[in-house]
């Protein structure tokens, strides 16, 4: 997995970066796993304001255990 905490979206997206999803716990842990089992290469980066205003219903106290999954081949 590549580390990307001080990578934005915009700089991910530059690099060839493709957003998947955001979760959380294990289901963050198996998608990665299967992403990697499938060929990408796999970048996990902190949820921010911007990307909680995209989830319907979300709050904010979610904010610290969510993460954006970014993929690329």
């Amino acid at each position: 997995m590549v580390d990307s905490t001080d990578l934005t979206e915009t700089e991910l997206e530059m690099e060839g970066w493709e957003r998947r999803s955001i979760l959380d716990g294990p289901l963050l842990e198996d998608a990665v796993q299967q992403y990697k089992e499938l060929g990408f290469e796999v970048v996990v980066r902190e949820v921010g304001p911007e990307d909680l205003k995209q989830i319907d219903g979300c709050i904010d106290c979610y904010a610290c255990s969510l993460k954006v999954i970014y993929t690329r081949r």
